[in-house]
């Protein structure tokens, strides 16, 4: 319940500037930094390389990249589309929303 709580202040009731300050995102950001290096650390240690954790890149995965990022795009518009002519409301809603951290011009 608290899980729906949250996201209805989150999507509702709460401006953004209020849920991120620039503290809690430099916490976030040394956290991540300190994770990384600890994690690297430890996987050299055993033995492990970038080499070994993953394929040799080739040209061909750009192509499977770009692929999947228009299949993606065009399954989300696709989905859009299929909603928005299902339920109206959804649409209106979707093309009314605002940032709240924009600046009213």
């Amino acid at each position: 319940m608290s899980a729906v709580l949250s996201l209805r202040i989150v999507v509702f009731d709460s401006p953004t500037d209020t849920l991120f300050s620039n503290a809690a995102v430099v916490r976030l950001a040394v956290l991540q930094g300190t994770l990384i290096l600890a994690w690297t650390f430890l996987l050299r240690r055993r033995g492990w390389s970038l080499g070994a954790l993953s394929a040799q890149p080739s040209p061909l995965d750009l192509l499977r990249g770009v692929g999947l990022g228009i299949f993606f795009y065009a399954t989300y518009w696709i989905g859009f589309t299929f909603l928005a002519t299902v339920v109206p409301a959804f649409y209106h809603s979707a093309t009314t929303l605002r940032s709240t951290s924009a600046s009213p011009t």
